[in-house]
């Protein structure tokens, strides 16, 4: 199951974020749609933070 998981995150370009969002990551839902997330290990927390646009969540063009 967690390999699963790993390969389906993997296909969504599931990456980390540098500069002001360093600390978090990003998953591809669509091609210009981001889902924004950080993780809480310790607490084994999943906190969504934004989900929209390239320009909506990350202030990119």
């Amino acid at each position: 199951m967690q390999r699963q998981a790993h390969v389906k995150l993997a296909s969504l370009h599931d990456h980390a974020l540098r500069g002001a969002h360093s600390g978090e990551r990003a998953l591809h839902i669509a091609p210009d749609w981001l889902l924004v997330y950080k993780v809480d290990a310790e607490a084994l927390i999943l906190m969504l933070l934004a989900t929209g646009t390239h320009r909506d969540t990350l202030n990119i063009e």
